[in-house]
């Protein structure tokens, strides 16, 4: 199956209406573990979105690893030692709105 491409303004609202479910996201949120209710939150944005609970969780995913990814470069750029003009800068434009 081929990679679902979001354009930034759909990727914007993908993003917001994963932050409006924080029992997909926040492992402190009493609802993290409750199945019924991260079920009811994929096919929400699925349904708002028009794609599959599948896809849903595939993009979730991909974003979930690509933050870390991203992260991590930010991260090990810093511990150089280096300069703060050789720090690491993702161009991801959605990378700050979710950390």
């Amino acid at each position: 199956m081929a990679e679902l491409k979001f354009s930034s303004e759909q990727m914007e609202q993908f993003l917001d209406l994963y932050r409006s479910f924080e029992c997909l996201w926040n492992i402190k949120c009493t609802d993290y573990r409750d199945i019924n209710k991260r079920n009811n939150a994929y096919e929400a944005i699925a349904d708002i979105m028009n794609i599959s609970i599948e896809n849903v969780k595939k993009k979730i995913n991909n974003i979930r690893s690509t933050y870390l990814q991203e992260k991590k470069k930010v991260e090990l750029s810093k511990s150089t030692g280096s300069g703060a003009e050789d720090i690491y800068i993702p161009s991801l434009f959605w990378f700050s709105s979710i950390g």
